[in-house]
C-alpha cells in the first residue's frame, strides 16, 4: 500500500487538465508493453510521447491512467518491430564505429545498446541478421 504522503502520478499522461480517473500502478507486463511503445514513438516525428521517461521497474508512485495507456500503447506489433530494428541498426552502427565487425570472432556477438532499449525483449539484429534474445541490454 502506498503511504500518504507518496503521491501517485501518471507517468504518460500528456495532456494539461487534471483527470479524475483512478491511477493503476505499473506491473511487469504493463510497462514492458510501454517500453515497445515507448520505442516506437522515439522514432516518430513529431510524437507528443517521445519525451516520456518511464520507470525502469514497477513502484508504488509511477502509473498510469487507463486512458492515457490505451492513447499510448496504440501501436501495432510491426511497428514495435521495425522500432526495434532501427534501434539494432542504430546501436549496430555505433558498434562498428568502436570495432569493425571483420576483425570479431564467428561466434561472437557484442552488442552496444542505448538506456531505452528493451530488458529480456527480443530485437532483430542487422549484424546477426536474426532476433538477438541476449539479456545484457
Amino acid at each position: 500500500m502506498t503511504p500518504p504522503n507518496k503521491e501517485k502520478i501518471c507517468v504518460i499522461h500528456i495532456v494539461d487538465t487534471s483527470s479524475t480517473e483512478k491511477i493503476k500502478m505499473f506491473d511487469d507486463e504493463k510497462l514492458l508493453k510501454c517500453k515497445n511503445a515507448l520505442l516506437v514513438h522515439k522514432f516518430r516525428t513529431n510524437s507528443k510521447f517521445s519525451g516520456l521517461n518511464l520507470p525502469e521497474t514497477p513502484d508504488d508512485t509511477q502509473g498510469y491512467h487507463s486512458s492515457c495507456y490505451s492513447k499510448f500503447t496504440a501501436v501495432s506489433s510491426s511497428q514495435i518491430k521495425s522500432a526495434k530494428e532501427k534501434q539494432c541498426n542504430k546501436n549496430s552502427e555505433s558498434a562498428s564505429a568502436v570495432q569493425d565487425s571483420s576483425s570479431l570472432p564467428g561466434n561472437f556477438h557484442k552488442h552496444l545498446f542505448k538506456a531505452y532499449s528493451i530488458k529480456n525483449s527480443p530485437m532483430f539484429c542487422r549484424y546477426r541478421n536474426s532476433l538477438c534474445n541476449t539479456k545484457q541490454f
